[in-house]
């Protein structure tokens, strides 16, 4: 039997799951840092010695080449397949009870901070590349929806691995803001990209096609996730065996994902609704005691094991690196001028968010918020800082050039 592509594949899997694996073991011994940060900077170490090396060694270039074949996968990786399993993981652990005392400003945020941050990102960017390389306002807007959305598997890596870095109540706000915020991120990114690519069309029928995409992936990705995971919960109920219980919820996840893709829907918004109804009512009616406890290890593997693979494809990302093509100059002004506008823009839409927050209050004569939410002078600054981006944001930007 010959070896074709599929092997190609599997044996690219099995060394970057054996890299994360020596990484993390070095970094438990010796280095003690947070595992993903460990993992990126050494991933963008290997590749950059790679990339000093292959012109010195031919057979390093030709690794070099069928690491970037790889690599070129990682927009799909990540979308299509990585994505749902870490929401799902993630989803899993939000208590619903704690969920609902914060719905409020999750919602502003998620809603009207995505929205506003895509606003000031496209709109700052656009005014800085005008004299650089100018761009039209719509390409700016789409690099908007690429940086705006927090990436939730960044933010709940990192506290995870820190858990008293911020207090309880505001880790879970900052947590359950990136779930959410990265699921209306993902949506607005696909109406803007589709906005976009029919730039031919007139304005009206390209925003008409815009709400289609909005519809179709905010409604057929929530009734999915909701019936397809109610399904899932049935067939829980109606076993004993916790092998196969938790076997359901990985299937779930899988059957998920390959029915978002066929249907245009959105991956995120299914997988965390279905998260939180198996985490929330299946965990509680319908797992036996056993199950339960496998459930969390298996869920807990599943999350780590995709986070580090993630994180070394991060680094290794930077194999693409190519300043030289628009001039060293103007690429370091356009990259010292992004990180600003975004921090920026992400304070800038947080405050809004929450003033409108606060003004509906005033307008409707009641509180929005459960009297255990507050809004404290570090609220913004440790908001805005929080809003980490990772994988999601760089799988997000190579599917727009592509």
């Amino acid at each position: 039997m010959g070896h074709g592509d599929g092997s190609d594949i599997f044996s690219s899997i099995m060394y970057l799951l054996s890299g994360t694996v020596l990484i993390r073991v070095v970094n438990y011994h010796y280095i003690k840092l947070a595992p993903s940060v460990v993992t990126a900077l050494s991933a963008v170490v290997w590749g950059g010695a790679l990339m000093l090396l292959q012109t010195v060694n031919s057979d390093i270039a030709a690794s070099l080449e069928a690491l970037r074949d790889i690599l070129r996968n990682f927009p799909e990786l990540v979308m299509d397949y990585m994505l749902g399993f870490l929401l799902f993981a993630a989803a899993i652990e939000v208590d619903l009870g704690r969920l609902g005392r914060v719905r409020s400003t999750v919602i502003s945020l998620a809603l009207g901070g995505t929205f506003l941050s895509t606003l000031f990102v496209g709109t700052l960017t656009w005014l800085l590349l005008r004299r650089i390389v100018p761009l039209p306002f719509e390409i700016c807007l789409l690099f908007g929806t690429v940086v705006s959305p927090t990436d939730p598997i960044a933010v709940t890596s990192v506290l995870n691995e820190k858990p008293d870095l911020i207090s309880e109540s505001t880790r879970y706000f900052v947590w359950c803001e990136s779930l959410f915020n990265d699921a209306v991120g993902v949506v607005l990114y696909y109406g803007m990209l589709n906005f976009t690519v029919n730039g031919d069309a007139p304005v009206s029928d390209r925003l008409w096609a815009v709400v289609q995409v909005f519809l179709r992936e905010c409604v057929v990705g929530v009734v999915l996730g909701l019936v397809m995971g109610y399904i899932a919960y049935l067939l829980i109920q109606a076993v004993s065996e916790p092998v196969l219980e938790i076997t359901i919820t990985v299937v779930l996840v899988g059957i998920l994902e390959v029915m978002c893709v066929e249907l245009g829907a959105s991956i995120p918004l299914a997988t965390i609704c279905a998260g939180l109804l198996i985490g929330n009512y299946g965990l509680e009616f319908g797992f036996s005691p056993e199950g339960a406890e496998g459930f969390h290890q298996i869920w807990r593997f599943i999350d780590e094991t995709l986070n580090s693979v993630l994180f070394l494809m991060i680094g290794l990302m930077s194999i693409y690196w190519a300043p030289d093509i628009l001039g060293w100059g103007k690429y370091f002004v356009m990259m010292l001028a992004i990180i600003p506008i975004s921090l920026f823009s992400r304070a800038m839409s947080i405050t809004l968010s929450l003033s409108m927050l606060l003004w509906a209050e005033k307008l409707f004569g009641r509180k929005l918020r459960h009297p255990s939410v507050r809004y404290r002078a570090g609220t913004i600054g440790v908001l805005t800082w929080g809003g980490l981006r990772g994988g999601l944001t760089i799988a997000l930007a190579l599917g727009a050039i592509r």
